[in-house]
């Protein structure tokens, strides 16, 4: 089985939406690379981030402000979540 895999880089876009999302208090400041994680996904346009960071990314207080900033640069929707939440490889989700 063939898959096309693209290795998504830290683009300016991605760097300004990190910046955005420490600013707005989405992420913490001290937490740089939480914040170009998920921008760096966002702007390559995934439909879902898997992460095991329950204190910065896999949050609901997190995940809401993202969803906010997201929505107002005119990202699409990204599901945030769990492997277990997306149902995980053992049963063939991921």
């Amino acid at each position: 089985m063939n898959h096309k895999m693209k290795v998504p880089e830290l683009s300016d876009r991605a760097k300004k939406l990190a910046e955005e999302y420490m600013n707005r208090g989405a992420i913490p400041k001290s937490e740089t690379e939480d914040a170009y994680h998920v921008a760096i996904a966002v702007t390559n346009d995934p439909d879902a981030l898997a992460s095991w960071n329950f204190k910065h990314i896999v949050s609901i207080n997190p995940i809401r402000k993202i969803h906010e900033i997201n929505r107002k640069r005119s990202y699409a929707a990204v599901e945030i979540g769990s492997l277990q939440i997306f149902g995980g490889a053992k049963y063939g989700n991921v």
